[in-house]
């Protein structure tokens, strides 16, 4: 259970990819299957307090025999420093998926947890005006100060597993240049 909390802090700190590295399979919908060392990013449009994210994850395919385990993540960048929205899969645990988040104000924090599933994993996320992050799944609802509420950057990322993410409304998603 704890693999996956690390992974979700560690992403800051993983080492460099380039934006528009995920396959765009549909408008909003990118796939990613990075390579054992390898992370894999996109960028969307910073989040906007006061205006509901729709993120989706789903797992296609897990490599359980990799160092890391599978994780995608959603990472906004704030004047207060980083935060990461992820699920994944602990590397030892054969029976759950977690999603979990990581901002400036607060440590590493373990919010859902899910059967292992190939079904889509669907978080809502709302910004509000005093930096407080609403995570919503399903019926339940968890908040986190974030701080600053002006991200400057927002992207995707994915290393290890096979992920498909799915971004909505699209005006998050980045028009190609």
């Amino acid at each position: 259970m704890r693999a996956v909390i690390v992974a979700c802090v560690a992403l800051g700190s993983a080492s460099p990819a380039l934006a528009g590295d995920m396959q765009q399979v549909e408008p909003g919908r990118f796939r990613c299957a990075p390579g054992p060392t390898q992370n894999f990013n996109e960028e969307v449009v910073p989040l906007k307090p006061g205006e509901e994210l729709r993120i989706a994850f789903r797992l296609l395919k897990d490599y359980p025999g990799r160092e890391r385990a599978a994780t995608a993540s959603l990472l906004f960048h704030t004047a207060d420093g980083d935060t990461a929205v992820s699920v994944g899969k602990a590397k030892y645990d054969r029976f759950e998926m977690f999603a979990a988040v990581f901002t400036p104000r607060t440590t590493q924090q373990l919010m859902f947890e899910y059967p292992i599933t190939d079904k889509w994993i669907i978080l809502k996320l709302d910004l509000d005006p005093r930096g407080y992050l609403t995570v919503r799944s399903n019926d339940l609802t968890q908040r986190f100060p974030v701080g600053s509420t002006n991200a400057v950057a927002s992207h995707l990322n994915c290393h290890s597993g096979q992920w498909e993410i799915d971004v909505w409304p699209r005006s998050y998603v980045v028009a190609p240049h």
